[in-house]
């Protein structure tokens, strides 16, 4: 079997590390300033690269800043997984809530005020961060009403 030759890539090679050291160096920033002002030059110089390259992968701030806030909660907020509904859903309403407390609620707060004159920044935030947050509480809400611990209504 003749296989055609492969044509070789222009430019550099793409960094595969490249979107997290984006990600990890916007939401360090985020630990100095606010939301307004991040600026992808700054995410660029933060994270060794350039604006140009931060402009494939994202297309604004706000886009890596979202992104960067899944990074960490994906990581920080803990599902339970022992104990029974009534039980969990205290646990991960308890985390979610020490969890705002901390820089994410400034964040999630940011991203909020900036989602009102932003309609394509809400309904990505809503999609990506909210509904998950409320779908883990809502499965653990409909297992509790099936073992009884909930009322149904």
């Amino acid at each position: 079997m003749h296989t055609a030759p492969q044509k070789p890539q222009r430019g550099r090679p793409r960094d595969n590390d490249l979107d997290q050291k984006i990600l990890q160096a916007a939401w360090e920033l985020l630990g100095d300033m606010s939301l307004s002002e991040l600026t992808i030059h700054g995410i660029a110089q933060h994270a060794g690269t350039t604006r140009p390259a931060i402009y494939r992968r994202w297309k604004s701030v706000e886009g890596i800043v979202i992104d960067s806030l899944l990074d960490v909660v994906g990581e920080k907020v803990a599902t339970p997984q022992e104990g029974d509904p009534p039980e969990q859903l205290r646990e991960y309403i308890w985390l979610l809530a020490k969890f705002l407390q901390s820089r994410v609620g400034r964040v999630v707060a940011e991203i909020l005020g900036r989602g009102q004159s932003d309609p394509e920044l809400m309904v990505k935030f809503h999609n990506v961060f909210l509904l998950p947050r409320r779908d883990h509480g809502k499965s653990i809400i409909q297992i509790g009403q099936e073992r009884g611990f909930f009322r149904t209504d």
